[in-house]
């Protein structure tokens, strides 16, 4: 691909090339650009409230609370409002909201998108924005119209007097009294009366980002702007020595500059910046933080600690006792690896600096980027550059893909020092900082490595009457929560104060991350236990998709499998057994078994393993199928389904479920971040392979009604597809994948 030829014009020249179908839709884009999801707010738009933003000619502009990253909630989040509104969804603007705490999630304490809570926090403050509205609009047609409240009627963007059909007008026709007017008390309609919620609408972004008119953060450089590439130490607790060969006379470069974090070269353009990057002759030299331990040695300290007594979180009944005592019992110890986010589009950032800048309302900095996390950004970067937050201006724009990696701003505040240090050559010229693939798989957040050690025993009726599990991994808490209480405090508590609560929370809180999906367990037994072995180690460690899930439905599915084989008991009935009545996990495993026809005949070399799990208050069963030829696996079916309460919209989760499904198989069969004397191995995608189209398994998912609040739908996916992939691989080989990656395990199995 030639320099200068972007994303986006290649999106554009195949529309073109496939009849000209987008022709009417190229527009030109700048860096706040017609992104289907903007910033600016048109002219003449009247605020009411923080969600709304009302023009005379009926447009509605919606402030997005939560960021768009593939998840959906540019059209779950409109829904929820233009339904208690009444409003026409195709009628509607989705603009980004600012860093505010008026936007801030509950269940966070901060402005996150996150957790799978966009539809569960949104479900009623959205509906009530949106009846807040709807009444003020009421309340401004009766007084122009001076009749009851009553006799005005709200619907789809328009009110008309009962009374008197003639008198008619737009939302917008009252946008500037119902803005001035009170907020009135309102209530909610009956869900059964919101047609527009459970409907599957066309996805608000669909068409930006088909026609290559959405813009990401790599796309959102203003004119100008330079790009600069960071050459970081290859593990850490390296610093570079001074250069002894520059890059400063290759074509384009500007500049070379030495930090503790690397030596970083900013050029016109990014390939001029690569090459030069490339051409550079570092010599790194150790610190006391010098990092050298091998895989080898990480796993075999998580092991160790897996089986050695950890501290106590669930001690139910004498689990111990009634282990010794049983004549039919098992142990086992499982692993998991290291693993990447590997987001489609990798970590990037723009800044701009107005360093000679005084005035108390002008900004400091302004930045372009995708983040989960807006308000801990604009902390973090206020911090860096000792400034109050109301000078750091933040736009932020389309994700392309977090998956929990767009949670630290690491990105954001490496091109802020890149940009300081460049400051007297660079000037206020803006800066552009972009990850390679390389860069982003090597200098990762990374889901923890897990080791566990489970131990279960039956009675006399095959039904469980011990069951254990010990998890050791490291706290993705104790790296996160200094960040994330210093976004929960209040701005007028002392630094010192709040990393002092941090740790608090790092220590209490910190393991319930680790044990989640383990610690709630409710598979009918009396006697269990649960315990956590913290693993300090020098790799950094993040939030990924479905974060403790990931790995505690492998090792609980997985043993569950282990234990209704012992018992001699098909794993479905097994599993159904242990389900106390009432239980939700009952519904989606029977629908799920009768979905796929479980326990029917399957054509030869065809073998079925499945899994149930519940994250994020959502329950979802799966059923996978494979074939199996020495170490080559073929995934070929998965049947899905999930409990996540009222749906908004059943293509959305439908779409969330199946990519939970890839996202976990990618990991399941391939995923693992090994490390080499400190340094991470893998650099891109041919050594950490993600599930491609020409091996993707057919999906069937069916979503269940119900009458609960919504619940999760980002990450329930993920957790119980690497169990079910296993408990089929046994099947089919007779052999307990107990460690992932797949390949990898049934490669070293004799």
């Amino acid at each position: 691909m030639k320099e200068g030829l972007s994303r986006r014009d290649v999106i554009k020249v195949t529309a073109l090339a496939g009849g000209g179908l987008a022709v009417g839709w190229v527009v030109n884009i700048n860096h706040a650009g017609a992104s289907g999801i903007s910033e600016s707010t048109a002219l003449g738009a009247k605020a009411i409230g923080p969600f709304v933003r009302l023009l005379p000619d009926n447009t509605l502009e919606f402030v997005l609370d939560r960021v768009e990253m593939g998840q959906g909630t540019a059209t779950s989040q409109p829904m929820l409002l233009c339904a208690e509104l009444d409003f026409p969804l195709d009628q509607i603007r989705i603009v980004h909201a600012p860093a505010s705490k008026d936007y801030v999630n509950s269940a966070f304490g901060s402005q996150m998108t996150g957790g799978s809570t966009s539809v569960v926090e949104g479900h009623e403050k959205l509906r009530r924005a949106g009846a807040e509205v709807r009444e003020r609009l009421r309340r401004a047609a009766s007084r122009a119209w001076n009749c009851e409240l009553e006799d005005v009627v709200a619907q789809q963007g328009v009110l008309t007097r009962r009374s008197a059909p003639q008198s008619v007008a737009t939302y917008g026709s009252f946008a500037s009294d119902a803005a001035a007017g009170s907020s009135p008390s309102v209530v909610l309609k009956p869900w059964s009366e919101l047609k527009l919620l459970g409907s599957t609408p066309h996805r608000v972004d669909a068409l930006a980002k088909s026609t290559g008119q959405a813009v990401f953060g790599i796309d959102a450089a203003p004119e100008g702007s330079a790009v600069a590439v960071l050459v970081r130490p290859p593990r850490p607790g390296l610093v570079a020595q001074p250069l002894t060969k520059g890059s400063q006379d290759q074509k384009g470069v500007l500049g070379v500059v030495s930090l503790p974090i690397g030596v970083a070269v900013v050029a016109e353009r990014y390939w001029q910046a690569r090459a030069a990057a490339q051409s550079l002759e570092v010599t790194w030299s150790p610190t006391e933080g010098a990092v050298t331990l091998n895989s080898s040695d990480l796993l075999e300290k998580h092991t160790k600690a897996a089986n050695t007594k950890g501290r106590s979180f669930r001690d139910d009944g004498d689990w111990a006792k009634t282990f010794r005592q049983a004549t039919q019992k098992i142990q086992a110890d499982y692993n998991v690896p290291y693993l990447a986010h590997a987001t489609m589009e990798p970590p990037n950032a723009v800044v701009q600096l107005f360093l000679g800048s005084s005035g108390p309302e002008s900004p400091l900095v302004e930045i372009w980027s995708g983040s989960q996390v807006p308000d801990l950004l604009v902390s973090e970067v206020a911090e860096l550059l000792e400034c109050p937050r109301e000078r750091v201006r933040y736009h932020n724009v389309y994700l392309g893909g977090g998956f929990g990696r767009r949670l630290r701003a690491d990105y954001v505040l490496e091109a802020l020092l890149i940009a300081k240090a460049a400051q007297p050559w660079l000037g206020n010229r803006p800066l552009q900082l972009v990850f390679s693939r390389e860069d982003d798989l090597k200098h990762d957040d990374y889901r923890p490595m897990a080791s566990c050690h489970m131990m279960g025993s039956l009675d006399a009726n095959k039904k469980l009457s011990s069951l254990f599990c010990r998890i050791a991994s490291q706290s993705i808490l104790r790296q996160y929560a200094p960040d994330l209480v210093q976004t929960m405090a209040p701005q007028w508590l002392p630094l010192g104060v709040s990393r002092s609560a941090a740790q608090l929370v790092a220590r209490f809180a910190g393991p319930k991350v680790s044990l989640e999906g383990v610690e709630d367990l409710t598979y009918e037994c009396d006697h269990v236990g649960v315990e956590f072995a913290e693993i300090e180690a020098p790799v950094r460690v993040g939030f990924w998709r479905s974060v403790g899930h990931s790995y505690t439905a492998f090792f609980v599915e997985s043993f569950m499998d282990e234990m209704a084989h012992l018992a001699g008991v098909d794993p479905y009935t097994f599993r159904l057994n242990h389900l106390r009545p009432g239980d939700r996990r009952r519904a989606v495993l029977e629908r799920v078994a009768q979905l796929s026809g479980w326990g029917s005949p399957l054509p030869q070399g065809v073998f079925e393993g499945l899994a149930v799990h519940k994250s994020f208050g959502s329950y979802v069963a799966q059923v996978c199928r494979v074939s199996v030829a020495g170490s080559e696996v073929q995934v070929l079916e998965v049947f899905c389904v999930v409990d996540c309460g009222r749906v908004v919209h059943p293509g959305v989760v439908k779409s969330q479920m199946e990519s939970g499904i890839i996202y976990g198989l990618s990991a399941a069969l391939y995923g693992e971040i090994n490390h080499d004397a400190g340094a991470v191995v893998q650099g891109n995608f041919d050594d950490y392979p993600v599930l491609r189209c020409d091996v993707c398994p057919r999906m069937v998912t069916e979503v269940l009604e119900s009458n609960e609040d919504p619940t999760g739908a980002g990450e329930p996916g993920t957790p119980p597809i690497a169990p079910a992939l296993c408990n089929a691989l046994f099947r089919a080989t007779g052999k307990r994948i107990r460690a992932l990656p797949v390949l990898k395990a049934l490669a070293a199995t004799p």
